[in-house]
């Protein structure tokens, strides 16, 4: 029998009817064991706005702030990239880092 956490993956997707906005949803922990699967969701697929939704994702290491470093990157300084619902102490390291420079923040 397989366990409930392995009947769902930690990184979702969901587009807006327009295919403007690309809203990918973390689940549990944000971190290396994601990279493929979290790149995948936004690489190739063109939106106006990325929305990262970190409402059910209780945990972010150094390497989740590399893979943002990298979309921001490959996506341009132009797109507008949100990350919302933080946890307050998810929200504390993304200002500590000073990630608000190039990503609009939301707590929850």
């Amino acid at each position: 029998m397989l366990k409930k956490e392995a009947l769902h993956t930690p990184v979702e997707t969901e587009l807006s009817d327009d295919s403007l906005i690309l809203t990918i949803k973390i689940t549990g922990h944000f971190s290396h064991h994601i990279v493929q699967e979290f790149r995948s969701t936004y690489e190739g697929r063109p939106a106006e706005i990325y929305i990262i939704d970190m409402r059910h994702s209780e945990y972010m290491d150094s390497s989740a702030l590399g893979m943002l470093v990298n979309m921001r990157k490959l996506l341009g300084s132009g797109t507008l990239i949100s990350i919302i619902n933080c946890r307050p102490e998810i929200r504390k390291i993304l200002l500590i880092t000073r990630f608000d420079k190039m990503f609009n923040i939301e707590g929850e």
